[in-house]
């Protein structure tokens, strides 16, 4: 009976343990590359987990309790936030009780304006390799807040190679068409892509996208 009760008693103690082993660090926070900030002006997308917990609740003190979607992603609502922290509470529960609760503060920012890049490479005056133009990809991209970047497309974008005329092209690639005409321009020649179109993908974005500036490339070599 005895070694019964001993045991019992570990169990007991372990299960304790565990739940007081919870503290801030314990909290795991999923939002792309920056975990403690979120972005005005946007319903921020975020994943929070505490280990060792059976289940949690996530407050926000001025909207009430907050709902996961499917894929276990908690909407974050700054569209209208103008104070520099956001503050969440976050309830902890093992077997249905209520062990504990903790805040999670988030830094308020603002989204830098958003610029153009291609292949990665953003700048107002790049050079690049002539090979690397082809089929090279025009996107959208945010000094601060790279992660929003997958709600993003480039619908259309005007380019213009050397002397020639300017062109509108659809979609988000420099085309073979245009490459071509980028091949005869040669080394040392420069074109400029600029009046990029935005296109939202997804997400609740509701930032200003009015203008996303130019690029200028010089071409410098074959690879």
């Amino acid at each position: 009976m005895s070694k019964y009760i001993l045991i019992t008693i570990l169990l007991l103690f372990s299960s304790i343990t565990i739940v007081g082993q919870n503290n801030d660090s314990d909290i795991v926070i999923e939002n792309a590359n920056y975990p403690k900030i979120v972005y005005r002006g946007i319903q921020n997308k975020i994943k929070i987990s505490v280990p060792n917990t059976d289940s949690i609740q996530v407050f926000d003190p001025h909207r009430g309790l907050l709902k996961k979607d499917k894929q276990g992603y908690y909407y974050i609502n700054c569209t209208t936030e103008k104070a520099p922290k956001k503050i969440l509470e976050v309830k902890l529960y093992n077997s249905g009780v209520n062990t504990k609760s903790k805040s999670i503060k988030f830094d308020v920012q603002d989204i830098t304006r958003p610029k153009l890049k291609i292949n990665d490479n953003s700048g107002h005056h790049l050079k690049m390799y002539l090979t690397d133009l082809k089929d090279a990809k025009i996107e959208i991209y945010f000094p601060n807040s790279g992660y929003l970047e997958k709600y993003f497309t480039i619908r259309k974008y005007k380019i213009k190679i050397g002397d020639l005329p300017t062109v509108i092209i659809n979609g988000n690639k420099i085309t073979d068409e245009t490459y071509s005409k980028i091949l005869k321009l040669g080394i040392g020649g420069e074109i400029q892509i600029f009046d990029a179109s935005p296109k939202r993908i997804s997400g609740n974005i509701t930032s200003c996208l009015k203008s996303l500036g130019s690029i200028s490339i010089e071409i410098i070599n074959k690879r």
